[in-house]
């Protein structure tokens, strides 16, 4: 409650500027959701400058970003150009069980960089290039005896790319 308390006692003087230091730590998912929804509404009336380890977050009401690693500054701009081209092309796929034998048949293809679980039906498959995703996946999955529930590209998010940055 002192988080909202703190943050409407802040927007109600409607400032120009708002410098925000992890606004939505410490709430529960409707605080959360009300906080994110004011920052995004501020949008074009007033300049917020936006602290968090939620990168989930930031990419949601953010449109400009900055990096900092160890104190220096490794990117600064629009999100989109941070996204776009940065993070490895990848493809979720879920699957009926079983699915580990889906993903030891896929990490024989030499197109495929990696081959990773998520949870009990999901996989997350890594590739050298999209087009070559688009031409030998459905097939693969196929010559593996996969049963797909379904299949789409995995867009970069924020924390990907970040991860990328700063390792």
């Amino acid at each position: 409650m002192l988080q909202r308390l703190g943050i409407a006692s802040t927007v109600i003087g409607q400032p120009d500027l708002l410098l925000l230091d992890e606004p939505a730590s410490a709430l529960d998912p409707a605080g959360r959701r009300e906080v994110l929804d004011l920052i995004g509404h501020l949008r074009g009336r007033a300049t917020v400058v936006l602290s968090s380890h939620i990168l989930a977050d930031v990419q949601e009401v953010c449109d400009t970003v900055a990096i900092l690693r160890a104190g220096r500054l490794m990117f600064q701009g629009p999100l989109e150009s941070l996204l776009v081209g940065r993070a490895v092309p990848a493809y979720r796929v879920r699957l009926r069980p079983p699915v580990e034998p889906v993903a030891e048949c896929l990490r024989g293809q030499e197109w495929i960089t990696n081959v990773e679980r998520l949870g009990e039906d999901g996989l997350r498959v890594a590739v050298r290039s999209m087009t070559e995703a688009e031409q030998y996946l459905a097939k693969a999955l196929a010559d593996c005896g996969a049963r797909v529930v379904s299949l789409a590209p995995q867009a970069a998010d924020l924390e990907d790319v970040f991860l990328e940055l700063t390792s």
